[in-house]
């Protein structure tokens, strides 16, 4: 009976999600006649449509799905055939499951697949854990024994292990250094970007319509989260960026993993701001600054916080303590000559 009304209480709240998250915005952006950028919540989602059906890349977080896929069907009446994932994040990957049902086939980077199982494994892991622990505490008032308490409780969690199971999809094809589509009328060129926001990140060219979607390779006018706890890196990242503007030319539209649209004139700045940063706080570094004493100089990271480029997810001190963490690293045996 407790399991029942338990049940029911997390029904009745999910329900109450549910009706909040038929809240959430999605905006459909006109890249051309073909391709749409959709933002909403989480990374922004590429769409092309045409002939052959619907491609996507990413599918935001697991919320937003209904206004996600309500947007994608205002787009096309063709099926959503394949679904291309940037890198592991939540807020990029979280929808791939709704997607799924709609009969979307999953692509992605070989680490992305690694990277979601092990963190989806650790995290079911903790909530049977938590599950046993709590259905031990309520059965333990109701049962005749301790046994019988312990046997109700492994039946809970293994119950909530299964509900874990059955909701989880990963990428069902990888590929190592990259693919290549022929859909909807053109040759769709996927790369993947080492070590840069993470480990598996992939950019995909529209090659005919010539659009770029970077993932969280690049976005726009903010400093960039460097993953490196996933395999990411300073140098990778700005590597990454010179990868995007060697496929890149005055023409190209740019879909980035977060914010508007943009051109190679926006990927050259931030690719100057980091390699610029790069060099100065390892300046810095070698003459024995510490990292506030290098955020408070002028010539450092003033110059792109009174751009807006502090004003995002990741702040200021973030950044350059990245830059700082790979100077140390790198140069700790001149530090101070």
């Amino acid at each position: 009976m407790r399991f029942t009304i338990l049940w029911v209480l997390i029904f009745a709240s999910s329900s109450m999600l549910m009706a909040q998250d038929a809240m959430i915005p999605v905006t459909k952006v006109q890249v051309n006649d073909s391709i749409y950028m959709l933002k909403g919540k989480g990374g922004n989602i590429g769409v092309s449509f045409g002939a052959d059906g619907v491609l996507v890349i990413d599918s935001q977080f697991a919320e937003a799905s209904p206004q996600v896929i309500a947007a994608i069907k205002e787009l096309s009446d063709k099926p959503i055939r394949f679904l291309i994932n940037t890198h592991h994040h939540g807020d990029h990957v979280g929808g791939n499951e709704n997607l799924s049902k709609e009969g979307a086939v999953l692509f992605a980077h070989e680490n992305v697949r690694s990277r979601i199982l092990k963190k989806e494994n650790a995290q079911n892991s903790k909530s049977v854990e938590k599950a046993y622990n709590e259905g031990l505490e309520k059965a333990k008032k109701d049962a005749n024994s301790d046994e019988e308490a312990s046997e109700s409780a492994k039946r809970y969690a293994e119950q909530v292990g299964k509900s874990l199971e059955a909701e989880y999809i990963s990428p069902m094809i990888t590929y190592s250094g990259g693919s290549t589509f022929y859909y909807n009328g053109e040759k769709i060129m996927l790369f993947h970007i080492h070590k840069a926001h993470t480990d598996g990140d992939t950019m995909i060219y529209f090659t005919e319509s010539n659009v770029i979607h970077t993932g969280d390779a690049y976005i726009k006018g903010k400093y960039p989260f460097v993953d490196v706890n996933s395999g990411g890196s300073m140098e990778g990242y700005i590597n990454g960026l010179q990868k995007i503007l060697t496929f890149a030319d005055e023409d190209t539209v740019i879909i980035p993993g977060h914010g508007d649209i943009a051109s190679i004139k926006d990927v050259k700045e931030t690719h100057s701001m980091m390699k610029y940063l790069k060099d100065r706080v390892a300046y810095y570094y070698v003459k024995g600054k510490t990292l506030d004493e290098i955020i408070a100089l002028d010539d450092v990271a003033k110059p792109f916080d009174d751009k807006g480029f502090g004003g995002g997810f990741i702040s200021t001190r973030e950044f350059i303590k990245v830059f700082f963490n790979a100077a140390e690293v790198k140069y700790e045996n001149r530090r101070g000559n």
